[in-house]
């Protein structure tokens, strides 16, 4: 399947066409997933779509990890996990088609740790936000969302302004659960100190903070009450500038 570059949100891996798979599910299919994002990966979900699922498994770092309803979870070992700019090799064995005559869809989906409000949170990652005086609006989505929380880096891009305040808004779709709460950390994953967060159903803003300087980069976290369970999501956030 080659080298799949993930840089955030649900990133299709490839398609197989049923043409060219086993009956006897002796079909496999390998390749590696690389972090391209400027947080460090700490599992991933990966998904066989439109394929019979029953006994394909995922081989990655030495495990082997059957599928669930098409979906295979990975976690990296307390405090490990897969950096900025690095690779890791997978293999897919047990590929077979359902019947449908559709080709077989295999996509990827990373997540972070986080420490929010003292406690460790798995999150989902967001496409990246990148900001500046004339563009200071935009909305990313994903796909599937497995954790109750996502996570999304912003980029102040402006080379003379900072970032004096964000705000947004986040609508899980097909499900239930809500936003309880959004944090604002530096790029080691520490509480930004003077941030203040005011909550109205689905919308945010964060102010408070020592403006954020030209090129340089924050994370806002959302956290939702419950996890969302492969549930798509959009989140639209907007930079105040200091002009």
């Amino acid at each position: 399947m080659g080298e799949t570059e993930m840089k955030g949100g649900t990133t299709k891996i490839g398609e197989i066409s049923p043409g060219v798979i086993s009956a006897d599910g002796a079909t496999s299919a390998s390749g590696s997933v690389c972090n391209k994002l400027k947080v460090k990966v700490t599992d991933l979900d990966f998904e066989v779509k439109k394929g019979n699922t029953a006994n394909t498994k995922l081989e990655l770092k030495g495990s082997t990890i059957s599928f669930t309803n098409g979906t295979a979870h990975f976690d990296y070992p307390p405090g490990s996990g897969l950096e900025g700019n690095q690779c890791e090799d997978y293999k897919i064995t047990g590929l077979k088609a359902d019947g449908s005559g559709a080709n077989l869809v295999i996509q990827v989906t990373p997540s972070t740790s986080a420490t929010l409000a003292g406690g460790l949170v798995h999150c989902n990652i967001l496409p990246e936000y990148n900001f500046d005086v004339m563009s200071d609006m935009a909305r990313n989505g994903m796909a599937r969302v497995f954790h109750g929380c996502v996570l999304a880096v912003v980029n102040n891009a402006d080379r003379d302004s900072a970032i004096v305040s964000l705000s947004g808004t986040v609508t899980p779709l097909q499900t239930s659960q809500s936003l309880i709460s959004a944090h604002l950390l530096d790029m080691r994953g520490l509480a930004v100190n003077g941030a203040t967060t005011s909550l109205s159903g689905a919308e945010f803003t964060i102010s408070g903070f020592t403006p954020l300087a030209p090129e340089k980069s924050f994370i806002v976290a959302l956290r939702f009450s419950g996890p969302l369970a492969g549930a798509g999501l959009r989140a639209q956030l907007q930079a105040s500038f200091d002009q």
